[in-house]
Order: C-alpha cells, then structure tokens, then sequence
C-alpha cells in the first residue's frame, strides 16, 4: 500500500516539474520505479550503487533535481515498512 502511494507520488511530481520531457527519459518511467521501489536506495551513494548504470545513463538531466525529494519518500516507505514485507517485496 505504501508503496502504491509512493508510485502515485512520484507521478504526480514528474508530471508537475516536466511536462516537455519524454516519458521514456522520465526518472519515474515505469522501468526506474520499479528498480527504485525494489532497491529502496537512501541515499544517492546507494542510488548510484543500486540504480544499473543504464537507466541512469538514459534519465533527462533535468529530472535530477527530483532525485532528493524520491529518495525522502523512499526513505519513508523504508521507515513504515515491516521487516516481513521488505522480506516479502524482494522476492518480488
């Protein structure tokens, strides 16, 4: 459920700060949610770290600015989550 959320979130803030950037450079394309939403990186140490270069490489540059604001969300899906269900999602 948090996690629907998180992906609700981060849509609405893709849609609001770039409008003229392609959805397949988007940083919340459905590609990068999904690694993100596994990974839960922190920081952006672990987002370089756990984010494959590639989808990294294919991101518009100006979504980097988003990149604190997903990395605080994701910080708190970490924080309401269980350790089962964080068990449970990287079965996934």
């Amino acid at each position: 459920m948090r996690r629907t959320y998180a992906t609700q979130l981060f849509s609405a803030m893709a849609l609001q700060t770039f409008r003229d950037i392609p959805d397949e450079q988007s940083i919340l394309r459905p590609e990068m949610l999904h690694v993100l939403l596994r990974e839960l990186p922190a920081s952006r140490e672990e987002w370089l770290r756990k984010v494959p270069l590639e989808l990294r490489l294919e991101t518009a540059p100006e979504h980097m600015v988003l990149l604190d604001d997903i990395l605080a969300v994701l910080k708190s899906v970490v924080r309401a989550t269980t350790p089962e269900m964080r068990w449970s999602s990287q079965r996934l």
